[in-house]
């Protein structure tokens, strides 16, 4: 990183929203979870090269399902999406395939919010969607439950139906 003034800082790895099989973290091998408070500080002086702030990146968890309308019909090209409310970890996200089947990786351990965002690529119009437990989306964010994810272990959302309606 180039262009740092003197100072005191700390490094965040991977802790960008978006798709990405690496879970976030901060240097030396502190989880996201932690808070960026946990991690360890790097002095920067101005005109010298600091080295050695290195890291491995991990293989984050995942959440897979299939979205499907009221119908049992897969909805392809949706997006989806696992985050938490007060984005202490990443939002990462995932889309589905031509049969309705998601995968949303690089999530570190703790408890994510899921949702379904409408957008205009895909076969889900009818509003963003929050997963609500025991397979249900509900249109209302206050319904949303949190689901638990482990680093580099898999958890099945299972079978997600998207409630489908006219829109304005």
């Amino acid at each position: 990183i180039l262009g740092l003034d003197d100072g005191s800082y700390r490094v965040s790895i991977d802790r960008v929203s978006g798709y990405s099989l690496t879970a976030a973290q901060f240097y030396q091998d502190v989880a996201e979870g932690a808070g960026v408070d946990a991690g360890q500080v790097v002095e920067v002086v101005g005109g010298q090269q600091t080295v050695g702030v290195d890291d491995a990146l991990r293989i984050g968890g995942e959440l897979h399902g299939v979205l499907q309308n009221s119908q049992g019909v897969g909805l392809a090209w949706c997006q989806v999406q696992a985050y938490t409310e007060d984005g202490a970890l990443v939002t990462r996200s995932g889309e589905t395939d031509q049969d309705g089947a998601f995968t949303i990786p690089g999530l570190s351990t703790g408890s994510y919010l899921v949702r379904v965002v409408s957008y205009h690529r895909g076969n889900c119009r009818a509003g963003w969607q929050f997963y609500a437990g025991n397979g249900t989306l509900d249109g209302r964010d206050e319904a949303a439950t949190g689901v638990s994810v482990t680093l580099g272990e898999s958890a099945d959302l299972g079978n997600l139906t998207y409630v489908e309606g006219g829109s304005i």
